[in-house]
Parts: structure tokens; C-alpha cells; sequence
């Protein structure tokens, strides 16, 4: 049909203009003498070491109708089953064309990296992994393995949160700790305040250690590091610092020059490359600040965590939660808390 066909009518789906209206509309897109590579299964050991080397024997088809281009295999190492370009590359093998019906088979090594936490992992091959070539289908591309990792104990969640200033002179100092694999060895956990061990003062839990300081610390930046240890003998350390600005309190106990929640205007605004801005809250407690687009969608998740009373900074660098570039134009970011929330707007133009 054409726009000048004979007795040709035309109609919109869902419009009626007295002639008989579309309220299905069936669309098939096929593609025919197009290759089709598949990624074969592989396995190795169920437990791994830091620093391991491991034989990886890859198979890759070509079940299509035609011969293949040239293009890509990388192997990732993901903490999850959901691969992309986020995860950690291990290594890129070049792949030449493969004809219908064949196979080419791949024997390769791969490092396990040094300094990555126990817990379970996977290792996934993914063939044509920069979409050189056009397939039948893309969801046979990729094959992992999972495996346990014999690594490092984990530190996270830490308060005073790195680099916060905080309005109290005996803030709450505390770090958790996990390893759910080969567990921590409870004597192992150190914690020490600008240089001196404070571990003996501190309530030591399963997976937190907690310090209160018994008198008011000194206005200023102080350094807090703790340290733990797995039953594989690796220890984990962390060091961070923040600060007291102010120590003055008034007759009834109650801090002098506490600061009210506050979220700022982003700078530079518009932006075409990364923008930041400021926010402040007024009590701990779990913060989150995600950007959204004009029409309410969800397009990055900055901040979701806990955070004690203080100052903090912000950096957004335009890409999204997959970590993909966002188009130009206007989106918010907004700050939620207990007690308070705000909307800001800015411009991002590329």
C-alpha cells in the first residue's frame, strides 16, 4: 500500500474516524541469513583464592544462518549474576569470524584480583560484548560460574560517616564488620581514636564495634581507624576523619549553633559534565537523595545510607543507575529523611 493507493483508507489505532478501528496492531520484526553466537557453559572449582590463576576452556557457536564478524569476548567478575560494564573486566580475547554450523574453542587463564572481600562471586564470559555484530538473538551471549572467594573481611557503614562535621562533642564512633563465609575472629577487632587504642572502652558486638567517648573531644578533625580479622588470617583496616565544629553547649545541655536540615542549589547549574551541592542534616539517620527526570523517573540513587548529624557534598557526573549517560534537560534531585525533605532543579545539557 501507498499513500496514493486505490481506494486505500487509512485509520489510527484507538481513533475513530467512521472507518473501522485498528485496536490491535501485530508487529513482527525477523531477520533472516543472520549469525547467532552462543557462549557455551563453563565451570571451575566452587571455592577460589585471592590471587588464584584458573583455566577457562570457552566455547562459542555460531548457530545463525551466516557467517559471523569479528568481535569481542570479556570476562567480567561481578559481586551478582547481572553483568555489564560496571563490573570488574579480567580479560577481552579477540574472536574472528566463525562460519555457520562451527565452533572455535578458547583455552584461556584468569587472575582473581587481590584485594576483594569473601563472599560469593561470578565469573561471566560475554561474547559480541561491545554489540559489534547484529544477532538472531543476544540472549545466548553469556555464561558465568559462581564461586565462594576465600577473601578479606568487609568494613562498612561507619559513624561518624568519613569527612562529616559533626554538632556534638561525644558523637557515637562505630564501624560494622562481616564475613559470612569464614567469620571474623572476635579478638581481632581494633578500634583506635587520633592514634590511641580505645578497643577496650568499646562495646564489641557480632558485627559491630561501638565507642562513646566519656568526655567532649576537642573542636577540630580527629582520625578514627579500626581494624578487623577473618579465620583465613586477612585483615581489613579503614581510616577515615571528621570533625567537631563546635563543643559549646548552653545551660540546659543543648548544643549552641546546630545547624537545621538544608539541602543547596547544585553548581554550576545547567551542567555538561558533573555538578555538586551541599546538604546538611540535623540528627542522625538514614538519608536518601535520588535525581529524577520532569516526568517522575527514578534515574539515580546518590546517596542511601546512614549518616550522623553534619555537612556533606555531593557529586553527580550525569549517568544514570546503570551507569550509562543520561540525554540533556531538566531533572530534580531530592533529598528524604525523617524529618525533612526538598526538591531541587537543574539543567544538564551535554
Amino acid at each position: 500500500m501507498n499513500y496514493s493507493g486505490r481506494k486505500v483508507v487509512y485509520d489510527w489505532p484507538g481513533y475513530n474516524s467512521g472507518h473501522a478501528n485498528l485496536n490491535i496492531v501485530h508487529c513482527l520484526i525477523y531477520m533472516r541469513l543472520s549469525c547467532d553466537l552462543v557462549m557455551s557453559p563453563f565451570s571451575f572449582p566452587d571455592t577460589l583464592s585471592l590471587g588464584e590463576k584458573i583455566p577457562l576452556t570457552l566455547t562459542i557457536a555460531n548457530v545463525g544462518k551466516k557467517m559471523s564478524d569479528t568481535c569481542t569476548v570479556s570476562l567480567y567478575m561481578s559481586s551478582n549474576s547481572y553483568f555489564n560494564k560496571s563490573d570488574d573486566l579480567l580479560k577481552s580475547i579477540a574472536v574472528p569470524e566463525i562460519a555457520e554450523s562451527d565452533s572455535i574453542v578458547f583455552e584461556v587463564n584468569v587472575t582473581i584480583p587481590n584485594s576483594l572481600p569473601s563472599k560469593k562471586w561470578a565469573i561471566g564470559a560475554l561474547v559480541d560484548a561491545n554489540n559489534d555484530i547484529t544477532e538472531i538473538s543476544e540472549a545466548n551471549n553469556l555464561s558465568y560460574s559462581i564461586f565462594v572467594l576465600k577473601g578479606y573481611p568487609e568494613l562498612y557503614r561507619f559513624v561518624p560517616s568519613p569527612d562529616a562535621e559533626i554538632f556534638t562533642p561525644r558523637p557515637e564512633i562505630s564501624a560494622r564488620f562481616k564475613d559470612g563465609y569464614f567469620g571474623i575472629v572476635s579478638d581481632s577487632v581494633r578500634l583506635y581514636l587520633d592514634g590511641q587504642e580505645i578497643t577496650e572502652s568499646s562495646e564489641i558486638q557480632a558485627t559491630k564495634i561501638i565507642y562513646t567517648p566519656a568526655t567532649d573531644l576537642s573542636q577540630g578533625s580527629h582520625v578514627v581507624k579500626v581494624e578487623v580479622q577473618n579465620s583465613l588470617g586477612y585483615k581489613t583496616m579503614k581510616e577515615w576523619q571528621f570533625q567537631i565544629v563546635t563543643t559549646a553547649v548552653d545551660g540546659n545541655n543543648n548544643i549552641i549553633g546546630k545547624r537545621e536540615y538544608a539541602l543547596s542549589q547544585n553548581y554550576p547549574n545547567p551542567f555538561n559534565s558533573s555538578t555538586q551541592f551541599q546538604y546538611q542534616i540535623n540528627e542522625p539517620g538514614w538519608i536518601r537523595i535520588n535525581i529524577y527526570s520532569v516526568e517522575g523517573k527514578l534515574i539515580k540513587t546518590l546517596v542511601n545510607e546512614y549518616k550522623t548529624a553534619g555537612t556533606y557534598h555531593c557529586r553527580w557526573n550525569g549517568k544514570d543507575n546503570s551507569n550509562s549517560s543520561i540525554a540533556s534537560g531538566i531533572y530534580f534531585y531530592k533529598i528524604n529523611s525523617k524529618n525533612y525533605s526538598k526538591t531541587c532543579r537543574m539543567i544538564y545539557l551535554k
